[in-house]
């Protein structure tokens, strides 16, 4: 059963606190399930046991990557959501494009698509379209396991956890009926390259690309950032613009994981 959660502790002043303490373990980190009221009259239902989910249970996850989003998204847009995790990105932007609006959501982890359908049917999600499936290069099939928690499911071999199979299908397909993509988010842990090059036809119909730069995972999966850069480029991206952290990330700079938009000449 659902609980609630405080709605209190999604203040930044008591919840960025109240965070780093759980992260420091000098007080213990709540558990259990809860239905968390945000921003913009939407409801996640988190899992708090879990490091990823008791940040967006506070309201506090990804602050600038979701404004960012939330600008440039509007009524009608298109948005797919690789990487899709519970549904933080995917019911936000439900909300943002709207009834004539589409999102697409790709979430292979069996555990992660269970809960975003429950996100999803808690906040009336129709324009949503789940993906329960991974992106690659090509089709196929790959095992997924966990890095230390709901948001870090990779395919690479570093994950901790269990292994899980996983059906593996392109950006291009999964884009094959959409005219234009408005904002493309991709965090995959490392396996970036492998989606935008099964997504050559899909890229010159996007704007935006919001893409995660994790260079561990990137030198564990044979890659790099500049190919990255490189796959954007060939598609006709022309400028890369790194996501100034917000809140506990911005007092803990990274330059090995970081968020990037890329976009075209001439476009915001």
């Amino acid at each position: 059963m659902a609980i609630p959660f405080k709605a209190a502790l999604a203040l930044p002043a008591v919840g960025y606190p109240l965070l780093l303490s759980w992260q420091r373990g000098w007080i213990r980190p709540p558990h259990g399930i809860s239905d968390v009221r945000l921003g913009g009259g939407r409801t996640l239902r988190c899992d708090l046991g879990d490091s990823t989910q008791r940040t967006m249970a506070l309201g506090l996850f990804e602050p600038a990557e979701t404004r960012l989003a939330e600008r440039l998204l509007r009524p009608g847009d298109t948005f797919v959501d690789v990487g899709a995790h519970i549904g933080w990105f995917t019911v936000a932007a439900s909300r943002w494009v709207g009834s004539n609006g589409t999102v697409v959501a790709c979430e292979p982890y069996p555990a992660n698509a269970a809960a975003l359908k429950e996100n999803l049917a808690i906040n009336n999600a129709t324009n949503v379209r789940l993906v329960e499936m991974a992106l690659g290069s090509q089709p196929g099939e790959l095992s997924l396991a966990p890095t230390g928690g709901s948001g870090g499911i990779s395919a690479l071999v570093w994950g901790e956890g269990e292994r899980v199979k996983a059906s593996v299908t392109t950006l291009d397909e999964v884009a094959a009926d959409l005219p234009n993509i408005n904002l493309l988010k991709i965090d995959v842990e490392g396996w970036e390259p492998h989606v935008l090059r099964g997504g050559s036809s899909a890229l010159r119909r996007t704007k935006h690309v919001l893409f995660e730069i994790n260079k561990p995972a990137l030198k564990k999966a044979g890659s790099s950032a500049d190919e990255l850069y490189g796959l954007l480029r060939d598609a006709g991206f022309t400028t890369f613009s790194p996501v100034v952290p917000r809140g506990l990330r911005r007092l803990v700079p990274d330059d090995q994981l970081f968020n990037v938009l890329a976009y075209r000449k001439g476009t915001a």
